[in-house]
């Protein structure tokens, strides 16, 4: 972990990749309508109101994002 901190580079290139996943998730839920909770963290929170969150993650595995309920 030390090393990897200390690898700018690989730092760079990890905060690039959780920003644009980030960006994809984004479109992908205004896509489908599902209010999300915009976030500086490597994680996204969702509304699934008045659905249940397993049945949102569900539909959502079908189209192939993967969530966590």
């Amino acid at each position: 972990a030390i090393a990897g901190l200390d690898d700018k580079e690989f730092v760079n290139k990890s905060i690039n990749m959780v920003k644009a996943g980030k960006a994809f998730y984004y479109k992908e839920f205004e896509k489908l309508g599902v209010k999300y909770f915009p976030t500086e963290a490597n994680f996204i929170s969702i509304n699934t109101f008045p659905k249940k969150a397993k049945e949102v993650a569900h539909e959502m595995l079908k189209k192939g994002i993967i969530v966590r309920d």
